[in-house]
């Protein structure tokens, strides 16, 4: 509690003793007859009483309940982990995310509120709680639900699941916002060898490209998936003598990784926001999404290098993308370089499809 509470605290005191006096004398005096009117004082005029009375009040109180939800975090996770900023920033995340889903929202309003949220000039941390504790209010206002009473109720039950969250955090996976391992079914070997074949040609496309552009390394890699495909047996071969399938070294990875989850997600909302259907797609057959995903890959490499090598990214091209690699009248959304791999990584999925679309719609083999 504040000073500016403390003080509204002990005026309401105040104004509730009203006319009470205090008398400086015993009370014996009174039938000796020498008592008068100046051995009273008015309480709420008397500043050390006052100051006495309202103490008391405060410490009859209940700690706040931000103070009690501190013990408990000391308490089941201990000091490190309870000031753990980022953690804390997903754990809010998914609480809130886990409160509009049980209101109603769905999955695809989150993703568009997400993306203009980001697409936002960064808002002040103070401000923004008091938004947080503001919009809370009203949303159980409007869900008649009791705020106050809500949050006693869940800190009284979480008291007596310490040790399951604890278990729970000792078994989260490390460097991930995500509170547990979520799994991915894994592709076949069949169908991993007929994604890489069906593109060879895009895949071969974005090796020259980014080979052209001095990325040697990434045109390796890319090389390294059309090899391993091609040196695949048949898939009665392969059963024939249980040779180890394409799906091997993908095993090794385990469930899908944050960059896999957003990449796909970031394709997701290209179709649910940006509209960027296939239909869309379709009507861009000569490479504009290849030289989009180029050009946000290019941008992100010219950021990463300038961190690399300490230059001043006022080198960069103003909206820092090559513009002789994106496409003419698309609008380039800067971003940070992770973010920008994941636009490049969803708009190459986005060409392939198409690709796949206009091979079908030829009666050609992908």
């Amino acid at each position: 509690m504040n000073e500016e509470q403390k003080q509204a605290v002990r005026d309401a005191v105040a104004s509730a003793l009203g006319d009470a006096y205090d008398c400086q004398r015993i009370w014996s005096a009174w039938g000796v007859g020498t008592m008068s009117s100046n051995d009273f004082s008015l309480v709420a005029e008397d500043d050390e009483r006052l100051s006495d009375i309202t103490d008391a009040a405060l410490a009859a109180m209940p700690a706040p309940f931000e103070a009690r939800v501190q013990l408990w975090m000391l308490a089941c996770f201990g000091a490190e982990i309870a000031a753990d900023a980022q953690e804390r920033n997903h754990r809010f995340l998914e609480e809130a995310l886990e409160l509009v889903q049980a209101c109603g929202a769905t999955q695809s309003e989150a993703h568009q509120l997400v993306d203009y949220v980001y697409g936002r000039p960064v808002g002040d941390k103070h401000q923004e709680v008091g938004g947080v504790m503001v919009t809370l209010a009203a949303l159980c206002l409007a869900q008649g639900l009791g705020m106050h009473e809500a949050g006693e109720a869940e800190l009284a039950r979480i008291w007596t699941k310490v040790e399951q969250i604890r278990a729970k955090q000792a078994a989260k996976p490390k460097h991930s916002p995500l509170p547990e391992l979520v799994g991915a079914p894994q592709p076949s070997a069949k169908a991993l060898t007929e994604i890489v074949e069906a593109n060879r040609y895009c895949l071969d496309w974005c090796a020259d490209h980014v080979k052209d552009a001095g990325h040697d390394s990434m045109a390796e890699g890319l090389r390294a998936i059309l090899a391993v495909a091609a040196e695949q047996p048949g898939e009665d071969e392969r059963d024939a003598v249980n040779t180890p399938s394409i799906t091997a070294p993908f095993a090794e990875i385990g469930p899908a990784t944050a960059a896999a989850r957003d990449v796909l997600a970031e394709r997701r909302r290209q179709v649910e926001s940006e509209g960027w259907t296939p239909e869309h797609d379709d009507e861009h057959d000569e490479g504009e999404l290849s030289l989009a995903a180029a050009g946000y890959a290019q941008s992100a490499s010219d950021q990463i290098q300038c961190v690399a090598k300490k230059l001043d990214d006022s080198t960069l091209e103003d909206d820092g993308c090559p513009s002789s690699t994106f496409p003419h009248g698309w609008q380039f959304k800067a971003a940070p370089p992770r973010g920008m791999l994941v636009k490049a990584c969803a708009l190459i999925l986005a060409e392939i499809e198409r690709l796949d679309r206009a091979a079908i719609a030829k009666g050609e083999p992908k």
